[in-house]
């Protein structure tokens, strides 16, 4: 709900493809916000909605699998595998941010 509140009310981005250029409406881009903190803002909640999906993803692909399957990993390497993505996506906000 905070995802869709935040692209649908406050914060409405475009790309303008071919050129690398971001369009932004809403009522927070009307000057009441710097640029920074808004794409700060649309990398977290993305990666909010992210992780989650992913572990379920990964953790329901795991439950398919037959016990001899060499795809099979450990709870704990799913886990490892889990916090690697988790670092990476975290990154890009600060890289949004930087950027």
């Amino acid at each position: 709900m905070c995802f869709d509140f935040y692209n649908g009310a406050l914060y409405q981005f475009y790309t303008l493809a071919p050129i690398p250029v971001f369009f932004c409406t809403g009522w927070l881009c009307h000057g009441v916000a710097d640029g920074n903190a808004l794409m700060t803002g649309l990398s977290f909640f993305t990666i909010s909605l992210c992780v989650p999906y992913l572990f379920i993803m990964m953790r329901m692909h795991q439950k398919m699998l037959i016990h001899e399957s060499i795809f099979k990993i450990s709870a704990k390497k799913q886990t490892l595998v889990m916090l690697v993505l988790t670092s990476f996506l975290v990154a890009n906000v600060f890289g949004f941010h930087r950027w």
